[in-house]
């Protein structure tokens, strides 16, 4: 593996947005990190505001680099790291995504299921996980529970849509209107 990768890095705001590739060192792990060789990014409308509040550098590699969602394999483990080893095959929420390998938090990696190829398991992590995080942990949502989903256009809307409805009991769900739905029986 090289000691420097090229990345897009991206600085201001409006008409001022610029991107740039530059030469970056390429991370490395702490002990409870991941390197990872990133296969498929998903790019999220954060991504066109690098210098906002929302998307900071990423503290692995000191450059605004976008990308907050990815998917890729394990390229080096951290020490203190034994729930993944070299060469699985992960998706993650992370800062710098876009570059060719990225730092990921074991803890926050998910396991990419059999059937998912790099491009659909890299759309992941951001809608579904906060979709779960907004229906079952700070909604406290349980099964055959009515809930109001605005926004169900949306990715995040589209995703909570799918998991509020995964036990396909009935479940309240709102667009622009609240109405009933129930899963067919035949689904």
């Amino acid at each position: 593996m090289n000691a420097t990768m090229k990345a897009w890095t991206g600085s201001g705001r409006g008409d001022a947005l610029r991107f740039e590739l530059i030469d970056l060192p390429v991370p490395r792990p702490g002990p409870h990190d991941l390197l990872v060789g990133v296969r498929a990014v998903g790019i999220n409308r954060v991504d066109q505001y690098p210098s906002g509040s929302h998307f900071q550098h990423s503290a692995a590699i000191g450059a605004a680099i976008p990308g907050i969602e990815m998917a890729g394999e394990v390229i080096t483990v951290g020490e203190h790291v034994d729930t993944f080893r070299v060469g699985d095959r992960v998706c993650a929420m992370v800062q710098g995504g876009s570059a060719p390998y990225a730092i990921v938090r074991a803890a926050l990696a998910l396991r990419i299921p059999e059937g998912l190829d790099w491009i659909q398991a890299a759309a992941i992590p951001v809608s579904y996980l906060t979709a779960h995080n907004a229906l079952f942990t700070l909604g406290r949502a349980t099964s055959g529970a009515s809930v109001l989903i605005h926004a169900v256009t949306s990715g995040v809307g589209l995703a909570a849509l799918q998991l509020a409805t995964l036990d396909r009991k009935s479940t309240r769900l709102n667009s622009s209107h609240v109405s009933e739905f129930r899963m067919p029986s035949s689904a």
